[in-house]
């Protein structure tokens, strides 16, 4: 595929990240034609990547040397989705890494990017990291372990984001938990056999035939089969939860829950502790269920995530 196909590039100055604050990789064009625009010429879209490629080696190689040389300001650029492009092609052609494209753009998993999406992209490789209510730029350079003059040279103001204050760490990567999130390792799938009778999102309710949200996934299997943990973690609730029938509540590491609905058997108890892969129940139909299925949820904070961005469940 020709490069020109590939990329449509425009850098930015680092105010229009505000686009990072829309999460999921929903960058859009509003924000693109509020940015300042280097090239919107597509004969000259082969320099532009040219340039940003240029740029992210030299910062590679100055990261690398001793004593530590100042590296290049951070800069963006908004590339938007075409036709037959996916998350390894970007980063092939960009030079970038997984870590630093998917951080960029909150995506929950490769298979997040979809055609006339836009995405941002950084002229180095790293992740954003929170400042938190304590940290100096001392804390936080102990804390990611870089030199505070990478820090101070990258970023040349702090970005803030619904009330939270983020900096860009030069060559950051993914932390061990948010790598196994991102490649869908991090949550096994509760079932060994099943299939997906209904997805997440908007829905039209079985029962009245009106829309409403569905806060997981529902999967079809026989009565009975088993269900096991997730993930390991801690059992919050084991009993009625009211339109679920019969369900389990776990507690997981970094703020993360997993629950079991629907189940005709209870196989663990409140506040045991569970590892991956534990029998927790079977399947079921309790509840407000129109036949045997498993509705399973993964919540952070509080917020419902599509478990079929976490875990690779057969559809």
């Amino acid at each position: 595929m020709q490069v020109a196909r590939i990329v449509t590039i425009i850098f930015l100055l680092l105010v229009a990240l505000d686009s990072f604050c829309h999460g999921s990789g929903q960058t859009n064009q509003e924000t693109a034609r509020g940015a300042v625009v280097l090239s919107l010429d597509p004969a000259k879209h082969d320099q532009v990547l040219k340039k940003l490629k240029q740029e992210i080696q030299q910062n590679l190689t100055l990261s690398r040397q001793r004593p530590f040389q100042k590296l290049l300001p951070l800069k963006l650029a908004l590339y938007q989705i075409q036709p037959g492009d996916d998350l390894w092609k970007v980063i092939r052609y960009t030079s970038l890494d997984m870590d630093t494209v998917a951080h960029s753009n909150r995506l929950g998993s490769s298979h997040d990017l979809r055609v006339g999406q836009w995405l941002l992209l950084p002229n180095q490789r790293g992740t954003w990291r929170e400042i938190h209510a304590k940290d100096t730029m001392e804390t936080f350079r102990q804390r990611w372990q870089m030199p505070l003059l990478h820090l101070l040279s990258v970023n040349q103001k702090v970005v803030q984001i619904e009330g939270k204050r983020y900096l860009f760490v030069p060559n950051g990567q993914f932390t061990k938990l948010e790598r196994s999130l991102f490649l869908g390792t991090a949550f096994l799938t509760p079932l060994r056999q099943g299939k997906i009778s209904s997805g997440f999102g908007y829905r039209l309710d079985p029962f009245t035939w009106q829309k409403s949200f569905h806060g997981g996934v529902d999967l079809a299997a026989p009565q009975g089969t088993s269900v096991f943990a997730s993930r390991y973690g801690r059992v919050v609730h084991a009993g009625w939860c009211g339109d679920l029938g019969q369900c389990v509540r776990i507690q997981h590491d970094h703020s993360y829950e997993t629950i079991y609905g629907h189940l005709s058997a209870i196989l663990v108890a409140k506040n045991q502790t569970i590892s991956y892969g534990t029998l927790v129940g079977r399947v079921g139909t309790t509840g407000r269920s129109t036949g045997p299925h498993l509705h399973f949820e993964v919540r952070h904070n509080g917020r419902h995530f599509n478990p079929l961005s976490l875990l690779r469940i057969p559809r």
